[in-house]
């Protein structure tokens, strides 16, 4: 069963021809990756994170958010649930700030 068809299942709408092609080409893409040389002076960690972490912190302020905490414990657990808890707060106080 293709992907196309796995989602018509789920959400039966009616496409015309072009449209059907366009929508199952989007699914034949193959996934972007890139390969970037580590720079082992320079590099003090890598951050791994889902789409909501990038959605509220920016690169440098994520790096500079772990690297102050690094400099103070190495519990890597903590500064984990920390960003999160961060990108939480953020989420709500402009979900707060939006009424």
């Amino acid at each position: 069963m293709t992907n196309f068809k796995m989602l018509e299942l789920l959400h039966p709408v009616k496409l015309s021809t072009v449209e059907m092609y366009y929508f199952s080409l989007s699914f034949c893409l193959p996934a972007e990756f890139y390969i970037i040389r580590r720079d082992t002076d320079a590099d003090e960690f890598l951050v791994l994170a889902c789409d909501g972490v990038w959605d509220v912190m920016a690169n440098e302020e994520i790096c500079d958010f772990v690297a102050d905490r690094m400099r103070v414990r190495d519990d890597l657990e903590a500064t984990a649930n920390e960003v999160i808890d961060t990108c939480l707060h953020k989420v709500t106080a402009e979900a707060w700030l939006s009424f």
